[in-house]
């Protein structure tokens, strides 16, 4: 083989290393940036989620001040709630599909069940004002002993019991979900960090803060103190300040 062809060929070689290496770490990094992209969207759901559960307790409530005094004008009245819910749900409505976007074919069976959940969550929660206001026609037509009776059987009855069990299975869900996401990305982001800096020539030492009190100074130092080598980190300075002095050190004689 010519001269001239070997050093393509080699050259060749390095530039497909150099480019399986690149493409390796824009892959990694990537993935790190859809497992923090998720991270985000899911806590911004569960925060969404809780922020329904807590305005829907407050509508009723409301509803129920409303059919007492009739004062349908309150700065926190049920107009005021209905539509802060609906902005809530359509927030929902909005992350849910980004969410479904970023996953892949494994998880889009569940992501779709959250979709057609909040669905259901935006039935009930009509059906449940409809109901409400049937009691208000009541009450606005001047009957409202006859509306009063409705209400209470409506609460007896549950009237958001349904509803209220939508939102705790989703809030549970997306819990456990967010959980779920959060360890994931940080293993995969600690992942990526450690090939990066591996690549680079440094020593990668790794704390949890699962199981180290990482707050406490002397325990995470102890933590990162046992994972290092310190014999062979001596043995390779000790040889490289050899062979800087000229000295022959003996394995490599």
């Amino acid at each position: 083989m010519r001269y001239q062809t070997k050093l393509l060929v080699t050259a060749g070689l390095l530039l497909a290393m150099s480019l399986s290496a690149a493409t390796l770490a824009y892959w990694g990094v990537a993935q790190s940036h859809t497992y923090l992209t998720r991270s985000r969207i899911a806590h911004d759901q569960l925060e969404r989620q809780l922020q329904l559960s807590r305005h829907s307790q407050q509508l009723f409530k409301a509803w129920t001040d409303t059919l007492l005094t009739g004062i349908t004008d309150r700065p926190l009245g049920a107009a005021y709630l209905h539509k802060v819910i609906d902005s809530d749900l359509a927030t929902l409505q909005d992350l849910s599909e980004k969410e479904l976007a970023l996953v892949g074919p494994e998880e889009s069976k569940a992501e779709s069940a959250e979709l057609e959940r909040l669905a259901q969550i935006k039935g009930e929660f009509q059906h449940t004002l409809d109901q409400l206001g049937e009691v208000e026609q009541l009450r606005s037509r001047g009957r409202p002993d006859i509306a009063w009776q409705r209400l209470i059987d409506l609460l007896k009855g549950g009237i958001d019991q349904k509803l209220n069990a939508l939102i705790e299975v989703a809030v549970a869900d997306k819990s456990a979900e967010v959980v779920r996401i959060d360890a994931d990305a940080a293993q995969q982001t600690a992942a990526q960090l450690a090939s990066t800096a591996t690549e680079s020539n440094y020593l990668v030492a790794a704390a949890d803060a699962s199981s180290t009190k990482v707050h406490m100074v002397e325990h995470l130092f102890f933590a990162i103190a046992q994972q290092i080598p310190w014999e062979q980190l001596s043995m390779s300075v000790v040889k490289t300040m050899a062979h800087e002095k000229g000295y022959r050190w003996p394995d490599s004689a």
